[in-house]
């Protein structure tokens, strides 16, 4: 067989396989197997008053199987995917943090590891994170509490995009490491995504006319790879849509004195919010 005979049977294989992929539902929107009555009640109810009051949940939605299925976080007995990131317990950690001594890894000081529902993971990994912020950044700690709300906000931005643009059937955690001097947030990714482009969930004009949401100004919670749960997790308060405002991010961090950068792997990619020699004012 000639070489142009085989690299035309490669790109056909890769063709199909791609074609295999947009057929294949969305992670976030099948079945997890969870059953809807493990919901943590207290944390529904409360993220369900925050939505009703911020006019993302219509009133007319009352009883928790009624709210899971509208969202599309429950698909008959189970919740799906989406919903069980939400608001059940995991046996996985969703996120790990890690603080070691120096770049070399070699000096771990501190670590721990943080599980669904997404909301205690995220808190959990800011508490890890602010805790240690000292270690890593040293005396700009001084620059007062503008600086430590700038950092949290910062890296509540690198937390949710990690939650939300992973691909959880990768079932390694999202890692934290903390070093002097840097905060790297990776998560696993497939090599091939599977939402291409975003045709496989509910367009933001659909979201909206349901009568339960209204997210306009927000597209980027459309365009994400599980985008089923980032439309609940800014519905039920868990994520502030301006975190993923990257422009606006990436200018903060010069004023601060801090760059951000991103380093796409073949299975992962890394979030680097390194503190540089010279502040910019």
């Amino acid at each position: 067989m000639s070489v142009n005979c085989l690299n035309h049977a490669y790109q056909r294989r890769i063709a199909d396989r791609i074609e295999r992929l947009e057929c294949v539902e969305p992670w976030d929107e099948r079945p997890s197997g969870v059953l809807l009555e493990d919901v943590q009640a207290a944390l529904f109810a409360c993220a369900c008053h925050h939505a009703r009051n911020c006019g993302r949940l219509a009133q007319s939605l009352s009883d928790q199987a009624s709210i899971l299925h509208a969202t599309g976080l429950a698909r008959g007995r189970f919740l799906t995917n989406s919903g069980a990131v939400l608001f059940s317990d995991a046996n996985e950690p969703l996120v790990s943090c890690r603080l070691f001594s120096g770049a070399r890894h070699d000096g771990l000081i501190d670590s721990a590891s943080h599980f669904s529902p997404y909301v205690c993971a995220l808190e959990g990994a800011l508490f890890f994170i602010m805790s240690h912020c000292r270690n890593a950044f040293g005396v700009l700690l001084d620059s007062g509490p503008a600086f430590a709300a700038w950092l949290r906000s910062a890296a509540g931005s690198l937390l949710s995009y990690a939650f939300l643009h992973r691909s959880y059937e990768a079932r390694s955690a999202v890692r934290v490491s903390m070093e002097p001097g840097r905060l790297f947030v990776s998560f696993p990714r497939e090599q091939v995504s599977t939402r291409f482009g975003g045709v496989s969930f509910r367009s933001s004009e659909e979201f909206c006319v349901d009568g339960i949401s209204d997210v306009t100004g927000h597209a980027e919670l459309f365009s994400c790879e599980n985008a089923l749960l980032a439309q609940n997790a800014y519905r039920f308060g868990f994520l502030d849509g301006g975190l993923l405002d990257c422009p606006s991010l990436v200018r903060k961090c010069c004023e601060w004195g801090f760059s951000l950068d991103v380093q796409e792997g073949a299975r992962e990619t890394g979030l680097l919010l390194a503190r540089r020699a010279t502040r910019v004012s």
